[in-house]
């Protein structure tokens, strides 16, 4: 962990962006897509607003670009200044931070 946070310092140009990020819940002919190829990006002192109605996935997206899923599996591309990053370096470095 520590050659990751020499590699990608929390400063004030850090940009967290997430590609294509997918979230899929079921199995077999039972799998359903809930998030299909979301990308987007946040800089450093930005606010990120996730607006939707009740079930739009919100709160499924964050999950996923936390690398979180209580259910399903994500998959994409999530990493801050160009590193990728894992579930457990994201809520150690990141969580709070890069909101």
């Amino acid at each position: 962990i520590a050659s990751w946070m020499a590699q990608c310092p929390l400063m004030e140009s850090s940009v967290f962006k997430f590609r294509d990020v997918n979230f899929v819940v079921g199995s077999g002919n039972k799998k359903k897509h809930i998030l299909e190829n979301v990308s987007g990006k946040v800089k450093h002192g930005r606010v990120l607003a996730i607006m939707g109605p009740s079930g739009a996935g919100k709160t499924t997206l964050i999950n996923a670009l936390t690398l979180d899923a209580f259910y399903g599996e994500p998959s994409g591309s999530v990493p801050l200044n160009g590193v990728p990053l894992s579930g457990k370096i994201f809520k150690k470095h990141c969580f709070g931070k890069c909101t």
